[in-house]
């Protein structure tokens, strides 16, 4: 997706987890294992527990309309 440039893949990762963080959102679902995402501080989850954070999260406020960056770059 992000392949004109060197690691920004990676950067857009970056980016998309702090302004999910900075709307209080609970968590990312990488859905697939791989060291490439465990680098960035993934946890594997079991899937009972998944399912229990997802029944939690999904009762909060969500972001509707246009997403577009309001947070700072600053981390």
């Amino acid at each position: 997706m992000f392949n004109h440039r060197p690691n920004a893949s990676k950067i857009a990762l970056a980016v998309l987890a702090k302004q999910l963080h900075d709307w209080s959102f609970g968590m990312i679902d990488c859905q697939v294992y791989s060291e490439h995402i465990m680098r960035f501080g993934s946890t594997l989850v079991p899937r009972v527990e998944f399912l229990s954070l997802l029944h939690e999260y999904v009762k909060l406020p969500d972001h509707p309309g246009e997403w577009r960056l309001e947070t700072s770059l600053e981390f």
